[in-house]
This record gives structure tokens, sequence and C-alpha cells, in this order.
């Protein structure tokens, strides 16, 4: 699968919105309404990493603080070092361990409620969890569509010419999208 760069996507988004606004209708903004929603997903995006790390740094601190083996070596050399701690003392910091082991639980709770409810503000499916590299692939393969569209309007108008260039630049700049699989079929049955 071929991977876009947002400068792509951008410019490709950018291309597209006066194209897309020449022919009125619902079908005018697509373009921009396609732009607004890349850049909300790349708020999500970095949202979600925010999310992610957090949890990466929860579950390293849990792995090191369930390590025994470590633990036995640590307590060892403390031992020796220091001498042999209170057990009353360390059963009060054991007991705040477990308590804020349960409000990180919490906040990570929390995180995802909000990012599901901004999900579900945006109109995506909110149980459905797309990586950052399928989202940039949804909205590929819909600006491909969107100049699908202008070719065949363009095709039904009988401006085959102009049909001709634009279903030549969906097989060029969009290889590998359904959109691209047609425009090559029309170009097969122009000849």
């Amino acid at each position: 699968m071929k991977e876009i760069s947002n400068t792509k996507l951008e410019s490709l988004l950018v291309d597209a919105a006066p194209i897309s606004s020449a022919f009125g209708g619902d079908d005018a903004d697509l373009a921009q309404k396609a732009m607004r929603r890349h850049y909300q997903r790349q708020k999500l995006r970095k949202f979600g990493a925010a999310c992610v790390v957090g949890l990466v740094f929860a579950a390293v601190g849990l792995f090191f603080a369930h390590s025994g083996d470590e633990r036995r070596t640590t307590a060892e050399s403390a031992i020796a070092t220091h001498g042999r701690p209170d057990p009353e003392k360390l059963k009060r910091e054991i007991t705040d361990l477990k308590r804020e082991i349960e409000k990180q639980r919490l906040a990570i709770d929390q995180l995802t409620e909000k990012v599901r409810a901004y999900r579900r503000e945006l109109g995506d499916p909110v149980d459905e969890f797309f990586t950052p590299e399928e989202l940039c692939r949804l909205e590929w393969e819909k600006t491909a569509a969107i100049f699908l569209c202008r070719a065949e309007q363009l095709r039904t108008t009988n401006r085959t010419t102009e049909a001709r260039r634009e279903y030549e630049m969906i097989v060029t700049n969009y290889a590998e999208s359904r959109a691209a699989k047609t425009a090559a079929d029309f170009l097969h049955e122009d000849h």
C-alpha cells in the first residue's frame, strides 16, 4: 500500500477544492470538508498519541513495580545499605501506590471516553479506532473519488479531452485507489 505524506495529501486536497466547487450543489464543498476533516483527524491523532504515551508510561511503571527478581535484588541491596525498612511504612506506601494506580486507570478511562466523544462529533464510527495510516488512506480514496466524479461529468458533457486528462491524472497520482482502477478502465475503453 502506497503511503502518502501529509504535504502531498494537503496539496491534493487544495487542488480538489476549486474543482469540486465548480460543480455547485451538495458536492461543491467536498474538498473543503475533506480538508477540514483531515485537520480534525490530525488533532485527534495528536490527542490519541498523548493517550498512548500515557498508557505506555503506566505500563512501564506497572512492569517495574511487579518485576520480582529485580525487586528482590534491589531489596537485598537496600537492606545491606540502609538496614530493614519499617513494615508499617511499607504498607502505607503500597496502599498509596494502589490508589495512584486506580487514579491512573480512571484517567485512562476518561481519556478514552473523550476520544470516543470527539470521534462522535466528527461523525466517525466510535467503536472503530483507525490508525493514522488508515485515516490518511480513507481521505486519499475520497479525494481520488472527487476527481473521478469530475472526470465522469466531463465525459458525459462530451468534453472528452479534459476527461481523459483527469483520468490520466487519477491513474498517475492515485495509482492504487479504487478510482484509479475505474479511470484506467475508461482509458482502455477510449482506445
